[in-house]
């Protein structure tokens, strides 16, 4: 991506190929050839897109678009998922990937759990994702399902601390969170991203926000 000069600008939200405005996963679906532009599109993991959906509208400017240099940022991040669904994993196996992501995303927070309950929350999920049993599925199922709801905060377990939105609003955070996540993903389901070419995603920028 450093490799793109001109000026690449994305937007928050997901719009219609043409409109004028995309986010990064919209843009990397047009590059995927979806006949569909999507937020989700096939070749990224469903969980991973919507953290890219995340930071992608946390890097938006006051008038919904990002800067050139916060699209690099997020460009960058939605073409780190591209890949991810080319696993054999069963169900319950990426299940526990997903609990497993969302307990590393979770303690990174702990310090911010005000009620002294998520480290209840994060053991659980961890103990479930060791011996995934149907015993220990309530705890998981909570860390994987408020992980899941990423687009509301995301850091799982924590969800209680009131904390949160005043000490890790900043974009730079979550970006960091969501390279960790992502390279997590990657390392456990043992999923690569190949190496995006400038000049295809160059030609995606220009059909995607002018349509031509």
């Amino acid at each position: 991506m450093n490799n793109i000069f001109e000026p690449l600008t994305l937007s928050r939200g997901s719009h219609e190929a043409g409109s004028g405005k995309g986010c990064a996963m919209n843009l990397v679906s047009w590059e995927n050839g979806d006949t569909t532009i999507t937020d989700y599109p096939a070749c990224s993991d469903r969980m991973l897109s919507q953290i890219v959906q995340v930071v992608n509208d946390r890097l938006a400017d006051s008038d919904g678009r990002l800067s050139a240099a916060n699209s690099i940022i997020a460009l960058d991040l939605g073409h780190a998922t591209v890949g991810t669904t080319a696993h054999t994993l069963t169900a319950v196996e990426l299940q526990v990937v997903y609990v497993r992501c969302a307990v590393l995303a979770a303690r990174k927070v702990l310090h911010l759990d005000e009620t002294g309950e998520a480290l209840g929350w994060i053991e659980a999920a961890e103990r479930w994702a060791d011996d995934p049993i149907d015993a220990n599925k309530p705890a998981a199922a909570y860390a994987y399902a408020t992980y899941s709801a990423y687009a509301s905060a995301a850091y799982a377990a924590y969800a209680a601390s009131a904390t949160y939105s005043a000490t890790y609003s900043a974009s730079d955070y979550k970006v960091s969170l969501a390279w960790e996540v992502i390279d997590l993903f990657k390392k456990l389901t043992g999923t690569e991203s190949p190496t995006p070419n400038p000049e295809a995603v160059a030609t995606a920028v220009t059909k995607m926000f002018t349509h031509a």
